[in-house]
């Protein structure tokens, strides 16, 4: 008998159920956005929060861009007149390594705008190649060469939610990805377009979000007249 199989009996005995985190929504994003940086740190967590929101990325995706085109990186950005692309070479769940690329249109408020915030992030810094998201020494504020370890997205979220007024503990790098879902499937966007920014290969785990995010839209208490 598997350690695995051991432990999942102990918590069907117990009834614990898996930990979720919560999704950071659109809304509440903007918000964090709309403060201004007063620090080389603020910046790079402004851009870090904007583009994993925008990309639905995973706290892995989002370390593992590069600033300029290299095929040894999991991922890099490219920028364009329309906006920005973020190309994943290598992620989670491409197990062929065909790669997925995202597009990130301009949006017309700067300081909301994940490719007006990463290109702020990257002159601030002076970033031209290398890790895009990197350390920051918190007695001089010097920046590091090395890569920024996944583990610090979820701090920076977790920041984030309890600036907001939220508890921490029910926000990692996973509601970043989590929010973008629940955000685009309560504005209409279709589970295709939805799937082809996060790589989602199971349906049923999107409408998870989906039916999250309707909650109140489809409760069936809409039926009793005058609800």
């Amino acid at each position: 008998m598997s350690l695995r199989f051991w432990l999942s009996g102990i918590n069907r005995c117990k009834r614990v159920a898996p930990t979720k985190k919560r999704p950071l929504l659109l809304d509440d994003l903007e918000k964090v956005l709309a403060d201004t940086p007063k620090s080389i740190r603020e910046h790079r967590d402004r851009a870090i929060l904007a583009v994993a929101w925008a990309a639905g990325l995973r706290r892995s995706e989002v370390v593992g861009l590069d600033c300029d085109e290299a095929e040894t990186a999991p991922g890099f950005v490219r920028f364009t007149s329309q906006g920005m692309e973020i190309v994943l070479n290598r992620s989670k769940t491409d197990q062929e390594g065909a790669g997925r690329t995202i597009a990130i249109p301009l949006r017309r408020d700067g300081r909301k705008c994940p490719v007006r915030l990463l290109q702020k992030w990257m002159q601030v810094a002076k970033l031209r190649s290398g890790p895009l998201f990197r350390p920051i020494d918190l007695n001089s504020g010097k920046l590091g060469r090395a890569r920024l370890k996944a583990g610090s997205v979820a701090r920076i979220v977790k920041k984030a939610a309890k600036r907001l007024g939220f508890d921490p503990r029910f926000y990692a790098g996973h509601s970043m990805r989590a929010g973008f879902v629940s955000s685009v499937a309560a504005a209409g966007a279709s589970v295709p377009a939805i799937q082809a920014t996060t790589g989602h290969k199971q349906v049923t785990t999107l409408f998870g979000y989906v039916r999250l995010v309707r909650l109140y839209q489809e409760s069936a208490l809409h039926a009793i007249p005058g609800w």
